[in-house]
């Protein structure tokens, strides 16, 4: 039973491995035009259970924020079927990083606690950047 069970946690370990990944992969393609990808929300506090969604949250300019967060999605869609995990994609753009940042924005005050990083710059740095206008949160995921 010990032997199963071991399975059991290696195989569950394999796959949220692999949900990271492709998590990852999903704006890496993008990742010129993204300024921050994380995961945030109950997952990124390991908080989760079985039926959780993951919750991703990307910074990018107003000019590529919808096919980006398209492309993301779609991407994540297949992956979503195929690992089991529902992801919930959400973008920002660079405006609505600083009026929430600016505003104490109670859901952007928990998406900056609970941040992972995926991709790029933490979502609080490109709110500081953009605030003190030392640029406009592009330098871009590396």
């Amino acid at each position: 039973m010990a032997d199963s069970i071991g399975q059991l946690f290696s195989a569950e370990s394999e796959r949220l491995h692999n949900i990271f990944e492709e998590i990852k992969a999903s704006g890496k393609k993008l990742s010129s035009r993204i300024a921050g990808m994380w995961l945030y929300g109950s997952v990124a506090r390991r908080e989760d259970h079985a039926g959780s969604d993951v919750d991703i949250g990307l910074i990018a300019g107003p000019d590529d924020l919808s096919e980006i967060v398209e492309a993301v999605r779609e991407h994540l869609r297949e992956a979503g079927g195929r690992l089991f995990f529902l992801p919930n994609v959400v973008g920002l753009d660079f405006n609505d990083v600083e009026r929430m940042a600016r505003d104490d924005d109670p859901w952007w005050k928990s998406c900056v606690a609970d941040a992972f990083v995926v991709l790029g710059k933490h979502p609080e740095d490109v709110a500081q950047e953009l605030l003190r206008g030392n640029g406009d949160g592009r330098k871009r995921a590396e």
